[in-house]
């Protein structure tokens, strides 16, 4: 058994495909009924919260590091982990940028949680630099292959509108005027998400993945993940991009400093692959293996 686990609320995104021992579900899998009485329990910290937690309770004694991420965190998780262990490092782990829609304010959270957490990390440099975190970069799986489909489409969005929707169908106007052709989706609120399988599906049918960050975003999202690993190109808003080992200008298009009048000729050239060893240090289990490593650059 792994000496570090890493605790996720549900296995949507890509974690069903991480086949590795290290990922645990938080809670069991229950029925409609149990999940309404979890949610009262944990909304009004009522006792006995732990009947509802995964079978990694059983075998905390035996971990070493808790990694957690930001959407699965509830303060009961981290209090149990460290009163059945109490030497166990406890990490919560950003993996969304801190602004005012952030759920939990770094301020006040690492004031008001520093006795159940031990380190605080993040997938944004920006964000490890101002509020004095650990850094380490967005991550992905090797483990999934698309079906080798005809591709329908040339670039492909799918996401909320997150206060970028206007810039997004603006970018759109602008790719149909050079006779792209395209798959946007923006998912209001309200909406069916769209499950990843399916999503998984859409990029099998696509050359390009358009990924646009929110303001004040500097960390990777986990389209240009998707881009490195599944080998697609990549149209994005994130300037830091080339800053980082895997940039091609053949694979990856920045917006607003590349010329948007050069995206048909940048669609044409062919894809470059990357190096294996630069893709396998944002796999998962290379990620996880980082937060035993005392010193990260920041």
């Amino acid at each position: 058994m792994s000496d570090t686990i890493f605790l996720v609320e549900s296995k949507k995104y890509f974690f069903k495909y991480i086949k590795d021992d290290s990922i645990k579900l938080i809670y069991k899998d229950t029925n409609k009924i149990i999940n309404i009485i979890k949610k009262i329990v944990y909304k009004f910290n009522l006792p006995l919260y732990n009947l509802f937690f995964g079978v990694w309770k059983k075998y905390i004694k035996d971990y070493n590091t808790v990694v957690i991420l930001d959407t699965s965190y509830r303060r009961q998780i981290a209090k149990y982990i460290k009163k059945k262990n109490r030497n166990c490092k406890v990490i919560f782990y950003y993996w969304n940028i801190i602004n005012k829609d952030c759920e939990y304010d770094v301020k006040n959270y690492k004031y008001l949680h520093e006795r159940y957490i031990d380190e605080f990390w993040t997938f944004d440099k920006y964000d490890a630099n101002k509020y004095n975190m650990k850094y380490n970069p967005q991550f992905y799986t090797k483990n999934i292959n698309l079906n080798n489909k005809e591709k329908q489409y040339d670039i492909m969005f799918l996401g909320k509108p997150k206060n970028r929707k206007e810039k997004i169908l603006k970018l759109k106007t602008e790719f149909e005027k050079k006779d792209l052709k395209l798959n946007f989706r923006i998912i209001e609120k309200g909406e069916k998400l769209v499950s990843y399988d399916k999503y998984l599906e859409m990029l099998s049918e696509t050359k390009c993945i358009l990924d646009y960050n929110q303001d004040g975003q500097t960390g990777l999202s986990l389209r240009p993940m998707e881009a490195l690993f599944l080998e697609k190109k990549l149209i994005t808003n994130n300037k830091e991009i080339k800053n980082y080992d895997f940039y091609n200008s053949n694979n990856i298009f920045i917006l607003e400093e590349d010329n948007i009048e050069d995206i048909k000729e940048f669609m044409e050239k062919p894809y470059k692959k990357i190096d294996s060893k630069i893709i396998d240090y944002y796999n998962f289990e290379q990620w996880l293996n980082r937060f035993n490593i005392k010193e990260m650059e920041n």
